[in-house]
């Protein structure tokens, strides 16, 4: 399970400072647009030099699951007699949540209980027999079929008191009662899911990373997030669990299940099913002195902008650090 991220465990790589854009009052010409007005005078677009964070990120939609959770079902096929349990219950862990008709197996295990014992008493009695008589073929051969046969109906003993046993299945953990799939009286093949129940106390978000992004992501990167209920909230998580095998989404594209664990209280109002977007940070300039990303000009490998200061236009060298497709 990885720690929660403290805000003093965020090292921030520093971005290099652009050089020559230190004056009172500093304008970076962007794109250029020109329209041409009655005038004929052409219109700039531009843009100020602002201090801010700039992020580098993996952006992916995103649902919240519960961390833990369970499908019931028979392993048996039955009828469905005892369903105590309703959709938003809590359960106990072991707690007995619903059991099929056990008339049928306790008949089972009866008549297998009998079998047994009938066998075991001729074996018993085969055994006081010849204790004292040198066993030929005859004797030794029956003696084999005997023991052979006990053994078979100590076998189906065994097995009838397993299928009773299964007549009744529990919760394997503590948790709320999600979904009821299953009516009593209805009978089960024993691979239809009766209930799910999860915990709701510890929630997580699931989010489908591309197999070109998945080697950027690791254990403990910060994430910010949001989630369409919540439109104006942001929240923060970190990456807690990377999966080691990939999987078809629904467009058959190829992805990573990554889980986020909120380091938040708000998950207190989050519901199952609830859909997001995810921005897992790869690297992060704080406080950075940053320009839109259309600002930056290249020719001959290096990298430019135009300032204003004073009325007069002057193209500027830079070095730039990190850059995302917003701002550089």
């Amino acid at each position: 399970m990885v720690r929660p991220l403290g805000k003093d465990m965020l090292k921030l790589l520093a971005m290099k400072k652009i050089i020559g854009l230190i004056f009172a009052v500093i304008i970076v010409i962007g794109v250029f647009f020109y329209v041409r007005g009655q005038n004929n005078v052409p219109t700039v677009k531009s843009a100020s030099v602002e201090k801010k964070d700039i992020l580098l990120t993996i952006e992916a939609s995103a649902v919240v699951e519960a961390t833990q959770s369970a499908e019931l079902k028979f392993e048996i096929p039955g009828r469905i007699t005892w369903l105590p349990v309703r959709e938003g219950e809590t359960v106990k862990q072991w707690q007995a949540v619903a059991s099929i008709d056990s008339r049928p197996l306790q008949i089972a295990l009866d008549q297998a209980r009998a079998n047994w014992a009938k066998y075991a008493m001729v074996e018993q009695q085969l055994t006081e027999d010849y204790k004292d008589v040198v066993r030929n073929p005859s004797v030794l051969r029956t003696t084999r079929e005997t023991q052979a046969t006990t053994d078979y109906y100590w076998g189906a003993l065994q097995s009838a008191d397993l299928a009773l046993k299964k007549a009744v299945i529990y919760s394997p953990l503590a948790g709320t009662v999600i979904t009821v799939d299953r009516k009593i009286g209805e009978t089960t093949s024993g691979m239809d899911r009766v209930m799910m129940i999860a915990d709701l106390s510890a929630l997580n978000l699931a989010v489908d990373v591309d197999e070109t992004d998945i080697g950027q992501v690791q254990l403990g990167q910060p994430a910010l997030f949001t989630l369409n209920a919540f439109p104006n909230e942001e929240f923060f998580g970190t990456v807690g669990q990377i999966a080691e095998r990939a999987v078809k989404d629904s467009n058959n594209d190829t992805v990573f299940r990554v889980k986020i664990y909120p380091q938040t209280e708000s998950q207190k109002r989050w519901r199952l099913g609830m859909e997001g977007n995810v921005r897992i940070i790869r690297q992060m300039a704080k406080e950075a002195l940053a320009i839109p990303i259309e600002s930056l000009q290249t020719k001959d490998g290096q990298d430019f902008v135009y300032t204003v200061s004073a009325g007069y236009v002057k193209k500027v060298l830079v070095e730039t650090g990190i850059k995302n497709e917003y701002e550089v």
